[in-house]
C-alpha cells in the first residue's frame, strides 16, 4: 500500500507479499481497512520511542526540530536506497488517499496525527494552538 497506493493494492497482493493465504488474512482482519488501521498504529508504536527521544524535554526546542528533520531526511534516504524511490510518510500517504472514503482509516490517522502534533507543540509551547478553529486566527 505504501509503495503503490491503497486503492491499487488488493488483499491478494498483500497476502502474496506476506506469504500468507487469503483465508489467514480474513482470520485476523475483517477487511483491508482494518489491516491498514492496525498497520498504521503498529508503525506509530514502532516509532514512538524515536519521537520521545527526538522531542525530549531535556533537548532545547529548536534542536528538537533539527533532530526530527534530520531523522526524517535520513529515513527517507534509507528508504530510497532500499526501495528505489522516496515513499514519504505512510500516515500522510494513506491518510490523504482514503480518509474521505474510509472512516476507520481516517479515525486512526486522526488519532496518530493528534499524538504527533503534541510533540511539535512541546517544542514550541508559547505558540501552540490547540485546534485549527481556536479563534486565534492561526
Amino acid at each position: 500500500m505504501w509503495e503503490n497506493s491503497y486503492g491499487t493494492t488488493s488483499v491478494e497482493a498483500i497476502c502474496e507479499r506476506a506469504g500468507a493465504k487469503k483465508g489467514s488474512f480474513y482470520y485476523f482482519f475483517k477487511s483491508k481497512s482494518e489491516l491498514t488501521a492496525a498497520a498504521l498504529e503498529a508503525e506509530w508504536n514502532k516509532n514512538k520511542a524515536n519521537m520521545d527521544a527526538l522531542f525530549s524535554p531535556t533537548v532545547p526546542p529548536l534542536e528538537r526540530f533539527d533532530r526530527y528533520f534530520d531523522y526524517v531526511h535520513d529515513r527517507l534516504a534509507e528508504l530510497q536506497e532500499k526501495c528505489g524511490s522516496i515513499l514519504g510518510c505512510p500516515i500522510l500517504s494513506i491518510g490523504s488517499e482514503v480518509s474521505t472514503q474510509d472512516q476507520g482509516v481516517r479515525a486512526t490517522v486522526d488519532r496518530i496525527w493528534d499524538r504527533k502534533i503534541k510533540y511539535f507543540e512541546s517544542a514550541n509551547p508559547g505558540r501552540a494552538c490547540a485546534r485549527v478553529n481556536c479563534g486565534a486566527g492561526c
